[in-house]
């Protein structure tokens, strides 16, 4: 890794090397040498912890990738107090989960804010493109998730708004769907178009949810809340309904696989095993794109019309290799 960084930035200091265990000591004497802390290492729910844990009570700032809402809930109920007293900030799921969706949401919420005399934002539709193989560590998470963490915890961690620290006692609905729509997952978006099942819409959705939350309850981001008639939804883009209907079937598949033990097992047996993945020359075609529009609450703009039948559109889109550097 220091010859990588080497000829990566040769006029750059290398970085330097320390190996330790994930143990609570080792992880938190690394904790208080550094002032950040950014952890790769998962299945967060089986390996994750430590750090976690280190940072909060060391006041070391935290930054992680994991895609596991009920780690990330797990963590915040055992840990939000200690964080809060040594004064660390805690950033989990800061990777393709789900930090894009986060940020386009709370860029359409600030530009209709500022647009349209200070309306609020009652729901955001986000559609995600993807094109790119998922690397043998994000596809073992996903697989692990349910031996580690009790499918009750599981469920309630990934219900709307479970990560907030307000409740939220009326968002706003999402988009109606008809019967059809929601068993075959096609959805036609009359901006952003053909639509189909995103796996990643709860856990996308509980990170959007929760700096919902934490911008409600933090009197010094008074002026930045999304408003209390809030929802987010997001979708994947649909090459056509057929394309569409097999995407959301096989999303129903993976679903069966993953609570189903034997199943499981047989998947983790072929797939690409943690630490690999597509190699540069294949993965410097990957490619991801979020698109979202969000509509302003008219009922929240100070009494006025502002913004009625207008929308806010966002688009984050990026070329190259989701899990490592482009040489």
């Amino acid at each position: 890794m220091v010859a990588q960084c080497r000829e990566w930035n040769p006029d750059r200091r290398p970085p330097a090397v320390e190996i330790c265990s994930l143990s609570d000591d080792d992880l938190a004497s690394l904790a208080r040498k550094t002032f950040v802390l950014i952890t790769t290492v998962g299945p967060y729910a089986r390996h994750g912890e430590a750090a976690f844990k280190a940072c909060a009570t060391e006041g070391t700032h935290y930054l992680d990738v994991t895609g596991e809402v009920p780690f990330v809930a797990r963590m915040i109920a055992r840990y939000s107090d200690a964080a809060a007293a040594s004064g660390a900030l805690m950033f989990p799921q800061l990777g393709i989960e789900s930090a894009p969706s986060d940020l386009v949401t709370y860029s359409l919420a600030s530009l209709l804010r500022t647009s349209f005399s200070g309306a609020k934002t009652r729901d955001v539709v986000v559609s995600l493109r993807i094109k790119g193989a998922p690397s043998g560590g994000t596809i073992s998470t996903a697989l692990s998730l349910l031996e580690t963490i009790p499918a009750r915890e599981a469920v309630a961690a990934y219900r709307p708004f479970a990560l907030s620290p307000v409740p939220n006692p009326h968002p706003a609905s999402p988009a109606s769907r008809s019967i059809l729509s929601r068993l075959t997952g096609i959805f036609r978006h009359p901006f952003l178009g053909l639509q189909t099942t995103s796996i990643a819409d709860r856990t996308d959705g509980a990170l959007v949810e929760r700096t919902w939350g934490l911008l409600a309850s933090t009197p010094s981001r008074n002026g930045q809340t999304y408003g209390p008639n809030f929802s987010f939804k997001q979708f994947m883009h649909a090459p056509s309904v057929l394309g569409g209907m097999a995407v959301h079937f096989g999303w129903m598949l993976f679903y069966v696989i993953m609570v189903t033990p034997f199943l499981r097992k047989w998947l983790a047996s072929r797939a690409t095993p943690p630490g690999e993945g597509s190699p540069p020359e294949v993965a410097k075609n990957d490619e991801v794109e979020y698109r979202g529009v969000a509509t302003p609450d008219i009922d929240s703009s100070s009494g006025s019309n502002a913004g009625q039948g207008k929308q806010a559109y966002c688009r984050a889109w990026f070329k190259g290799p989701n899990y490592y550097r482009e040489t």
